[in-house]
């Protein structure tokens, strides 16, 4: 049976502390001290004690948190974890930020050599190598073998 209503969810104000307000299924609604509403959802797996975030209202409405909370109580159905394909998605869209960010912004610098000493200047960054860095660098490099790709 589904405690809350659009009307009570609404009128929920903040209070000196958080306090949660029940709906069904585990799932609840905390509401903050500074007037910011969580819908959560409490459940077991695997012996151990989980709380899923199920979204912030308004954004998600009373009927969405509903919806999110049954999907999740269907993945517990089929032994899944409903915080593990979350996490993994967060995981694999911060990696993907990671990568369009590198690919759109490569690192950029310059190399130039002027009295056979060696510049690199990257951004704000300067760093000038004497004659004699500059030979030990190129004889390093000279030595070093090239790598051998599989």
């Amino acid at each position: 049976m589904n405690r809350l209503t659009d009307q009570i969810v609404q009128n929920a104000g903040p209070k000196a502390k958080h306090y949660k307000m029940a709906d069904s299924g585990g799932m609840y609604l905390q509401v903050m001290p500074t007037g910011s509403k969580y819908w959560r959802m409490d459940y077991r797996f695997e012996h151990k004690q989980y709380t899923l975030a199920l979204g912030v209202y308004p954004d998600v409405s009373l009927s969405e948190a509903r919806v999110r909370k049954d999907e999740a109580k269907a993945m517990l159905a089929s032994g899944i974890n409903p915080a593990v394909p979350k996490r993994e998605a967060r995981i694999e869209a911060a990696q993907q930020k990671a990568l369009v960010k590198f690919e759109t912004k490569p690192p950029s610098f310059r190399l130039s050599i002027a009295d056979n000493a060696l510049t690199i200047q990257a951004q704000s960054n300067k760093l000038t190598l004497s004659p004699e860095q500059t030979a030990a660098v190129r004889a390093f490099l000279v030595a070093t073998p090239k790598e051998v790709k599989p």
